[in-house]
């Protein structure tokens, strides 16, 4: 089946646009433009998978905080991909001056989503 861009989900959020290229049960493919400086919601998903190419730009992905209350961040430049397992709290983030797009594809439900916080302070108590 052939899609046009009427077919394609487009959202607009504060920090990002995504396009949703194709989505079923089971999987969701995703075309993503982060604002440069801008950071998506600190998140995790309880099963979901999460696999990402970046197109251009460099990614910064923040992984935790782990047990011991640290963060990582991990770049990831054009052309390089990264997944992210099940449970792993992230956040993914372009730098100030840098946007970034990528593609995201995640195996798993849509609503698997658990987030923390925002860029905006707002906390999230999902695990409650």
């Amino acid at each position: 089946m052939l899609f046009t861009d009427d077919d394609i989900e487009f959202i607009d959020h504060r920090w990002c646009c995504e396009r949703i290229w194709t989505k079923a049960d089971r999987y969701t493919g995703k075309y993503i433009f982060i604002t440069e400086g801008k950071k998506l919601p600190r998140q995790f998903h309880s099963k979901k998978d999460k696999t990402i190419l970046v197109v251009s730009g460099m990614l910064l992905v923040e992984i935790g905080p782990t047990e011991k209350n640290n963060v990582e961040t991990i770049e990831i430049v054009e052309g390089e991909s990264y997944h992210i397992s099940p449970s792993v709290i992230h956040r993914l983030c372009a730098p100030e001056h840098n946007e970034v797009e990528l593609i995201e594809v995640n195996i798993g439900r849509r609503d698997d989503l658990i987030i923390l916080e925002d860029e905006y302070g707002q906390v999230f108590d999902a695990r409650a």
